[in-house]
């Protein structure tokens, strides 16, 4: 990313896809809303903030967290029933 400047939309690996709301040097104040809230933060510009993911990008990683959570939910639901760390025994000819 070149140019940074208010307004311009910019994305933050922690926070997600924010907005420049103020430029104080090197610093930036961008403002992120994550799960309704909204964040203002001061940040690096040239060191943690890129272009926002494409649309396909964002959905491969909302994909990725969902498979995430569904592989620990078993986790727990197997750990719940004993089940975790049985091994299963395979009969071989």
């Amino acid at each position: 990313m070149e140019e940074f400047y208010t307004g311009r939309v910019v994305y933050h690996k922690t926070f997600g896809t924010g907005k420049i709301v103020r430029i104080e040097g090197a610093k930036l104040i961008v403002n992120f809303i994550t799960a309704g809230v909204k964040h203002l933060t001061e940040t690096e510009a040239e060191t943690e903030l890129s272009e926002p993911p494409s649309q396909q990008e964002q959905a491969a990683e909302e994909q990725d967290m969902d498979i995430d959570k569904l592989k620990e939910a078993l986790r727990e639901a197997l750990y719940e029933e004993g089940l975790l760390g049985i091994t299963p025994i395979c009969m071989t000819r």
